[in-house]
């Protein structure tokens, strides 16, 4: 069998384009997705392949139940919730 390489993209996408595929906003993509680069003052992309992965990573957590993630609680106290990502068509 022949070696075959796994091509990866290394398009960048912005902040709007992760919104709509994860049914966030802009804002929060800018504040919770991780691996963004910074272009400017106010712009930042990503790499698509790593927000792919990234949004891979999460969905196989969920489905696994063991994607959580530290929210403060009424109380003032960090409580485990889950993380949804609601994932566009």
């Amino acid at each position: 069998m022949a070696n075959q390489e796994q091509e990866v993209s290394t398009r960048l996408v912005n902040a709007n384009y992760i919104a709509r595929k994860v049914g966030k906003s802009p804002e929060w993509v800018r504040r919770n997705v991780p691996g963004k680069i910074k272009l400017g003052y106010r712009s930042v992309v990503w790499y698509e392949h790593e927000v792919d992965q990234w949004i891979e990573d999460r969905r196989v957590g969920i489905v696994e139940g063991i994607q959580t993630q530290k929210r403060p609680a009424a109380t003032g106290e960090a409580s485990l919730c889950p993380t949804i990502i609601q994932l566009g068509d």
